[in-house]
């Protein structure tokens, strides 16, 4: 069963969100492609990658305009788990789904390929969306 929070007020994250800063050629790159999608985050606080991986990302997300997404909060212990809405069970944490008109169309799991910044590898899912077209 999903909860859903607002991490915002979370000393954690705002020391994050403040401090991090955001590749600008890349946020130029998914501010024209945003729009369209809905983002949802999938996330157990206990988890490691949720405090830095989740605060740059939503600063990411606020730069580019992007002020609504949700947050849905679950038990590490309790994975893999089958959510409704999602194509695909959740087995790690956090989980970045990329939606449109409610149907998945990609999602970033754990942490980021090859050591790349959050911005860069959501510019690069948004950019394969498009190829597809």
């Amino acid at each position: 069963m999903l909860q859903m929070i607002d991490i915002e007020k979370m000393n954690w994250f705002i020391s994050e969100y403040n401090s991090y800063n955001p590749l600008v050629c890349t946020l130029i790159n998914i501010k024209k492609n945003i729009t369209n999608y809905s983002i949802e985050l999938i996330i157990d606080l206990e988890c490691k990658d949720v405090r830095f991986l989740i605060p740059r990302l939503i600063k990411v997300l606020h730069q580019c305009g992007k002020q609504e997404y949700q947050v849905h909060l679950v038990d590490m212990r309790k994975l893999p788990l089958k959510v409704v809405g999602f194509n695909e069970i959740i087995y790690k944490v956090p989980t970045i789904v990329v939606k449109e008109k409610e149907k998945e169309i990609f999602r970033i799991v754990e942490k980021t390929t090859n050591s790349v910044e959050i911005e860069k590898e959501l510019e690069l899912g948004l950019k394969n969306i498009q190829l597809k077209i």
